[in-house]
């Protein structure tokens, strides 16, 4: 929920006029309270001591009319509750309520009274459940006013102070206590609360309504500029404030209205820079559309160039595998030629012979055509139509065209394909050509014969952190691994063999644009090639392509053949 500025600043000042108020009436509560228990301590205090002092005399010398006529002048005291003058045992002497006379009290308050040297208050609480101020004062003499009384009055029992009057010791010849209600002192500390409680609302009440005026003093223009921002936020830059405060808020709206003119100034020029930049972008958008036609024709033309680099390389050895089955196919039509001009005609076993030199013909004469086949497809231009292709097929299909080169330059070719790969989005034609050129760079890398070594897996929730391709990406792939047992790459040229026209060949060998060509074609499928390579033992190119989102995983049992 939203707060406006007036609700937030009104609701401050409201708390802490209250805080303050509230504050202030219990500091002076307190204090109040405090004065009205100090005062009723000090005369409570000043009664006893007075009577303690008058009371001397009058136990000296046991006389009930001076000690009862001294317990009745402290009764009419407000406050007072009752007074009493006790001898050294706690007895009763002489009581505001002579039914009390001669009692003497164990309870606790009473024996603290008794056994006090000096004035003491206690605070209690009657059984009528309200607060008592009992102040004790022993009564004390001379001891020769003792020695001058009578044995009547003291038995040895009266204990000796160490205080003494002018070198002459004091001795405790008894106590008064005097009993102060709080009750009228409550009644006028409630009183005083409630006219302290009144102020403090009242306060209170004028605070909150200063504060109400201060507010809407303050947030009224703030809210029109909240409402002229809105306007020009919308669009509507024809607005002026009309605030002429001399303070920070006619600060505020001069500001206001030099930001609305330069808004205003600054959209006449946004908008003609807009046009001019608009009829620019256009031109622009052109040329870049017709650049990019000239680019994409390049492009295509790049790859086609290396297709036919390598249609080169596959030239002689696709000659040499046509021409066995041709040989075959050119012998046994002679030798059906010669059957069929004996004369007789075949007999029986010499039509026998002659059905199976057709079928070798047929199935001779299909193996050319298939390679051919193969041969024209992977020669013409492709397609930029990518469709779910099977990358262990494409793989076979690239064998077939190349495994008599392999064969002729005593090259082993170790094929382990997993079962259940899931289909890649693709281009076939294209991927073959990646593939045609990674084994005939590592037929070039091996003169002297060798193995290479093609295997296809896949990879899941793989971390790929390609520097070369600007690649961060976490998913699934399948993943072509081409090892070759060759020469390798030197630590110089493994960083440069995906430039195009750079080559290690020697010249005449190589055109540099295979490997070029292919990284082109594996970025086109978002994916990326990486190489290994020691020098002496041979390279592995990793080719990594990803799996569609939504495309079913198979299960990786890995079967291998060779070839």
């Amino acid at each position: 929920m939203k707060y406006s500025l007036g609700f937030k600043l009104t609701l401050g000042f409201v708390v802490a006029v209250l805080l303050i108020s509230s504050a202030l009436s219990f500091y002076l509560l307190g204090h109040e309270n405090e004065l009205f228990r100090t005062e009723l301590r000090k005369r409570g205090l000043a009664l006893a001591t007075n009577l303690a002092f008058n009371a001397e005399y009058g136990i000296l010398v046991k006389n009930d009319y001076i000690l009862t006529e001294l317990v009745r002048g402290i009764k009419g005291e407000d406050d007072v509750l009752y007074a009493m003058i006790l001898n050294v045992e706690g007895r009763v002497l002489s009581h505001t309520d002579p039914t009390h006379k001669g009692t003497r009290y164990i309870d606790q308050i009473s024996l603290q009274a008794r056994a006090a040297e000096k004035p003491l208050i206690q605070l209690y609480t009657d059984a009528h459940g309200e607060p008592v101020y009992d102040i004790a004062v022993p009564v004390k003499t001379f001891r020769d006013n003792i020695e001058k009384g009578s044995v009547l009055l003291f038995e040895e029992s009266v204990s000796a102070d160490e205080e003494t009057r002018g070198g002459t010791p004091l001795v405790k010849i008894g106590f008064v206590r005097l009993g102060l209600s709080l009750k009228r002192m409550s009644m006028a500390i409630q009183k005083a609360r409630n006219t302290v409680i009144f102020i403090t609302l009242f306060v209170s009440a004028m605070g909150i309504i200063a504060t109400a005026f201060f507010v809407r003093f303050i947030v009224r223009p703030i809210k029109e500029l909240l409402r002229a921002t809105e306007q020009i936020a919308q669009g509507n830059l024809e607005q002026h404030m009309t605030i002429a405060s001399g303070d920070e808020i006619g600060e505020l709206a001069r500001s206001f209205n030099k930001m609305s003119q330069d808004l205003k100034r600054s959209r006449a020029e946004i908008e003609e820079y807009s046009r001019t930049l608009e009829k620019k972008v256009r031109e622009r958008t052109g040329e870049l559309e017709e650049s990019y036609r000239q680019l994409k024709e390049t492009h295509e033309q790049l790859v086609q160039a290396g297709k036919m680099a390598a249609m080169g390389q596959l030239g002689a050895g696709v000659a040499h595998e046509l021409n066995n089955p041709l040989g075959g196919i050119l012998g046994f039509s002679q030798r059906i030629l010669e059957l069929f001009s004996q004369r007789p005609a075949p007999d029986a076993e010499a039509l026998t012979k002659s059905r199976s030199y057709v079928e070798i013909i047929e199935r001779e004469t299909k193996r050319c055509k298939e390679i051919v086949e193969k041969l024209l497809r992977f020669s013409r231009r492709s397609d930029e139509v990518f469709h779910e292709v099977d990358i262990n097929h494409i793989i076979q299909e690239t064998l077939l065209v190349v495994s008599h080169q392999l064969e002729r330059a005593h090259i082993r070719c170790n094929l382990t394909l997993a079962d259940s790969l899931p289909f890649i989005k693709g281009n076939a034609n294209q991927l073959q050509q990646v593939f045609t050129n990674l084994i005939l760079n590592a037929k070039k890398a091996m003169p002297d014969g060798g193995e290479i070594s093609i295997r296809s897996r896949l990879e899941t929730g793989q971390l790929l952190r390609v520097e070369v391709a600007q690649l961060d990406t976490k998913g699934n792939y399948v993943v072509i691994d081409v090892e070759d047992t060759g020469m390798g790459i030197g630590a110089g040229d493994v960083g440069r063999i995906f430039e195009p026209f750079f080559t290690t060949s020697s010249p005449g060998e190589g055109t540099g644009l295979g490997l070029s060509v292919s990284y082109a074609i594996i970025r086109d499928h978002s994916g990326v090639i990486t190489v290994e390579s020691e020098v002496g033992r041979g390279s592995t190119f990793t080719v990594w392509l990803p799996i569609p989102a939504g495309g079913q995983i198979g299960t990786d049992h890995g079967e291998a053949v060779s070839a």
